[in-house]
């Protein structure tokens, strides 16, 4: 085969693929002439074996995309036949809503023996028995033997109440 036996539509369209001018082949009816356009063809170094061959790349590649579209299409509807609507839920009887209870206990403070101290000397800055007394911060908490040590060592100390420290803190 050739150029030559190729339609008006075919010969067009070859010329779109490989830039092909076929003004000069076309005759007083507007069609393409056969002939002048073979000639047009050598005269770009386009052969009839280049045209076939990328015709067919054309038809392979029209193919997979063919292939491709109808495999995401399948894909689409299976995804569509997955999703569960709230309709379908509704519809089963044996259905019932699972009712989770949840206990959330509350933590107790662990009892300790802890005395809260207040410093009442006027030093502005004052560590005794490894605990630290300001004049901004008076109030500090100890243990027993702590509070202890530090009554029976030092002057100016005493057990406080939370009151007393709510109240010097608000």
């Amino acid at each position: 085969m050739s150029f030559e036996s190729l339609n008006h539509d075919q010969l067009t369209e070859a010329a779109e693929l490989f830039a092909v001018d076929l003004a000069t082949s076309i005759n007083s009816k507007s069609k393409v002439n056969p002939k002048l356009a073979a000639a047009a063809f050598a005269e770009e170094g386009v052969t009839f074996d280049m045209y076939t061959e990328l015709k067919m790349q054309h038809e392979r590649a029209r193919a997979e995309l063919a292939a491709q579209e109808a495999e995401e299409a399948a894909l689409e509807a299976q995804r569509a036949a997955n999703v569960v609507t709230q309709a379908a839920l509704e519809a089963e009887a044996d259905l019932e809503p699972i009712e989770d209870e949840v206990i959330i206990t509350r933590k107790r403070r662990p009892k300790t023996n802890d005395i809260l101290v207040k410093m009442n000397r006027q030093n502005s800055y004052f560590e005794v028995a490894g605990k630290v007394f300001t004049k901004d911060h008076p109030f500090v908490l100890c243990t027993e033997d702590e509070a202890q040590r530090i009554f029976d060592t030092e002057v100016g100390f005493h057990i406080a109440t939370p009151r007393e420290a709510a109240e010097y803190y608000s």
